[in-house]
């Protein structure tokens, strides 16, 4: 019974899988990721994952194909463990009232359902607002690119726009807000990325995080901004800093490598010289 009533107290998880190129993140990444993401130890009814990746056919294509095994059997636990979760109606009075109803519609866009889904978990309840089964209609409905048309996705909710790096972006804005992060180093790692396997998509790589960095460090969302009007800790602002002047700091650096080249061609030195007397001790 306590075990129980623990598992009644845990709350509901997204998990969120992004990729972009299928060819630099090959799509037996992405489905081996979603497998391992849909496979950990948790309730199933208090799991979802969605993958975000810019409408590729050979993601899709590779997640349809693995539906026909893997998920199968994990499709089959996920709709079990939804039975097992007690009805919900759908009077949208059961979730929220009509003025956090407006709030919700003018956020989250004209989709009932996923308002339903916001307000119930806004609440702290437990179990599926619908059946996964009866859900992809509405999930091609959100999905779709204008959706978000007249609401404040990208602005206040979901992944932040204005940057290249919108996870910086985002978990800036998520600080900013008071929220404090948790070090997770479990041992096995519980996973692992791919890193570029050529010298240009390293650079291609590094020149898109370097141009979102400065979107950010340049923007009104910056971190001294957070910190003097927000609620971003000023340690979480010198962290943030250290990470978005990245680009920045390559000018210093490349003039400091180049030192002593040019002290070896001009025969000249920027660094003191070594007297008699320091040699002597």
């Amino acid at each position: 019974m306590c075990k129980l009533n623990r598992l009644q107290e845990l709350p509901s998880v997204d998990m969120f899988v992004t990729t972009v190129d299928p060819v630099l993140e090959p799509p037996i990444i992405t489905v081996n990721t979603v497998l391992s993401l849909m496979a950990v130890d948790y309730p199933a009814n208090k799991l979802a994952c969605y993958v975000s990746d810019g409408c590729s056919p050979l993601n899709y294509y590779a997640l349809v194909e693995a539906s026909k095994e893997e998920y199968k059997l994990l499709s089959r636990n996920i709709e079990d463990a939804a039975k097992k979760s007690a009805a919900l109606g759908f009077d949208l009075s059961g979730y929220v009232d009509d003025d956090d109803y407006d709030e919700l519609l003018k956020q989250l866009g004209n989709s009932n359902e996923f308002i339903k889904s916001a307000g119930h978990a806004l609440r702290g309840e437990t179990g599926l607002p619908m059946n996964p089964s009866n859900s992809l209609d509405v999930a091609h409905q959100v999905a779709g690119s204008a959706y978000e048309n007249g609401s404040s996705w990208g602005e206040k909710v979901g992944w932040l726009y204005g940057s290249a790096t919108e996870d910086i972006l985002t978990g800036l804005m998520i600080h900013t807000r008071g929220w404090r992060s948790g070090y997770c180093n479990p041992d096995p790692p519980g996973f692992l990325g791919c890193a570029p396997s050529s010298v240009l998509a390293a650079m291609i790589q590094q020149k898109r995080w370097i141009t979102g960095q400065l979107e950010i460090l340049f923007s009104k969302n910056n971190p001294i901004s957070a910190t003097l009007t927000a609620n971003l800790q000023i340690r979480m602002c010198i962290a943030y800093l250290y990470v978005i002047i990245w680009g920045l700091r390559s000018i210093p650096e490349l003039c400091y490598a180049a030192l002593p080249a040019y002290c070896i061609i001009t025969n000249t030195n920027f660094l003191p010289k070594v007297s008699a007397n320091f040699n002597r001790i």
